[in-house]
């Protein structure tokens, strides 16, 4: 299917079927993950000392932490992607807090499906009894305006910035849904800003609203960044954030800390754990797969000391590591399906890419039928969940499936519907 400025975006003839008593529990957890990275957040950013600690590689973006009026948690939209191993109990791998692109397009792989299946024989599976389980795109954008509405900000226009990256995924998306309600919006580069009178401004637009596309990661990531000069160069988007002149989302907690996978690191941490209620430990062990930064040294194993490095050298098959701030599968490396000289090169720590080490669990695989070339088969296909929330309550879910083991649509991945039975 293609979608906005005819973005293609290829669908697999497969859908994940739920029970209302499945997605009350994926729900229930969704809430659940939101409250404990929220409450991480709060920990670590009511500290400098913490913040230096536990998220040195975004040192650059503290001065400018601050939460988006109108705005009950630093987290405003999330996706909690998460592993499905064999016993079905889902295990929450990375977050997403600033990357909301399959949220506007979920429902529309939903339905192209049902077209498909209903056009293949209208008798051979019947979905007349089924609704959709993915996150409805109006959904975000009414939160959004519900969230300027309680900041009290003089309403103008809805600014959906882009910065040095250049990424505009959904964006376009987005104006068409602020344009159903008769809400201006337009798509901005965020270098382009100014202040006016204490206002946020771009051309003869104010701006009272902001979703923000931005990829900051770290200064000399080969990927997605902000590269030096950052101040300069977003000066009046920063300051206006920043004073609370401006509805803000993602806010750059969100952007830097709650995208950055060491968050999971913090849940496993000893220190943090002693903020947790018994059955809030009792959730990380059980749906939180344990992290740690790769670094030298000793860190805590589901509660034995080990040394970092040389375990992971030696067990590979256990683990995963992956780049701590970055996104669409960039530089993820799974022990278990890379040779021993691939491996051992991965477990070098890097300075430009900061990375995590992660436990490895195998994900349930399906045959999916789907289209390659000229030719129709059916493929192997690993499946990941990201459930999603907005404003901390459960959206939908955003089902994704891939040949590939690391399964990001950017990595051979494909949309994947979501129904819900009576």
């Amino acid at each position: 299917m293609s979608l906005g400025q005819d973005k293609p975006l290829e669908v697999a003839l497969s859908a994940l079927l739920l029970n209302p008593q499945d997605v009350r529990q994926i729900g229930q957890l969704a809430e659940r993950v939101h409250q404990l990275v929220e409450q991480v957040l709060e920990f670590v950013i009511a500290r400098p000392e913490r913040l230096q600690a536990y998220f040195p590689d975004q040192q650059r973006i503290f001065p400018y932490l601050a939460k988006t009026p109108g705005a009950s948690s630093w987290q405003i939209l999330s996706r909690y992607d998460a592993a499905v191993p064999a016993d079905g109990q889902l295990k929450i791998m990375e977050l997403n807090t600033a990357c909301p692109g399959a949220f506007m397009i979920s429902e529309a792989v939903s339905s192209v499906t049902k077209q498909g299946f209903q056009s293949l024989n209208g008798d051979l599976i019947d979905l007349s009894g089924l609704r959709m389980g993915t996150v409805q795109p109006r959904h975000l954008r009414d939160a959004l305006l519900q969230i300027e509405e309680a900041a009290r900000i003089e309403k103008g226009t809805v600014g959906l910035l882009t910065d040095e990256n250049e990424l505009t995924f959904e964006l376009d998306q987005l104006v068409d849904a602020f344009h159903a309600c008769q809400r201006q919006a337009i798509i901005a580069d965020a270098r382009q800003l100014q202040l006016r009178n204490g206002q946020l401004c771009y051309q003869d637009h104010y701006f009272s609203l902001v979703y923000n596309k931005f990829r900051i990661s770290t200064p000399h990531s080969p990927n997605h960044c902000w590269r030096d000069g950052f101040a300069a160069r977003y000066a009046a988007f920063l300051q206006a954030q920043q004073a609370g002149k401006v509805v803000s989302v993602n806010n750059l907690a969100g952007l830097a800390l709650g995208e950055n996978k060491a968050l999971l690191a913090l849940l496993h941490d000893p220190v943090f754990q002693g903020e947790l209620s018994a059955a809030q430990r009792q959730l990380v062990e059980d749906h939180i797969l344990w992290t740690a930064r790769l670094a030298d040294g000793t860190v805590d194993y589901h509660g034995d000391p080990i040394d970092l490095l040389e375990t992971v050298r030696q067990d590979r098959q256990r683990f995963v590591i992956k780049p701590a701030n970055e996104g669409r599968g960039y530089g993820v490396v799974i022990g278990k399906y890379v040779s021993r000289q691939q491996w051992h090169q991965a477990c070098q720590p890097r300075e430009d890419v900061p990375q995590v080490v992660q436990e490895f669990v195998d994900t349930l695989s399906f045959p999916v039928v789907s289209q390659r070339g000229d030719r129709v088969q059916a493929d192997p296909m690993y499946l990941t969940l990201g459930l999603g929330t907005i404003a901390g309550r459960y959206a939908g879910l955003v089902s994704r499936i891939s040949t590939n083991p690391v399964t990001n649509v950017a990595r051979d991945g494909f949309g994947q519907a979501v129904f819900v039975g009576p």
